[in-house]
């Protein structure tokens, strides 16, 4: 089995933007409706965690440019 590609923040959001997609068409049942949900929370979550992660960066980068006067 392969390992799951690490999808990077604009692929997680285009994910999100699809399944929003899909869930406001009114096609699926609500089992996929619920499961496309799930999927949705999860890569919220990831999203969140790569802008923290960012921002850790940015702030690190910041603080190092302020000790350069």
């Amino acid at each position: 089995m392969m390992a799951k590609k690490i999808k990077n923040f604009a692929e997680n959001i285009n994910e999100l933007e699809n399944i929003i997609a899909k869930m406001e068409d009114g096609e699926l049942s609500l089992e996929e409706m619920l499961s496309q949900y799930a999927k949705g929370v999860e890569i919220l979550a990831i999203c969140r965690t790569q802008l923290q992660e960012a921002e850790t960066k940015i702030q690190a980068v910041k603080g190092s440019g302020e000790n350069d006067d």
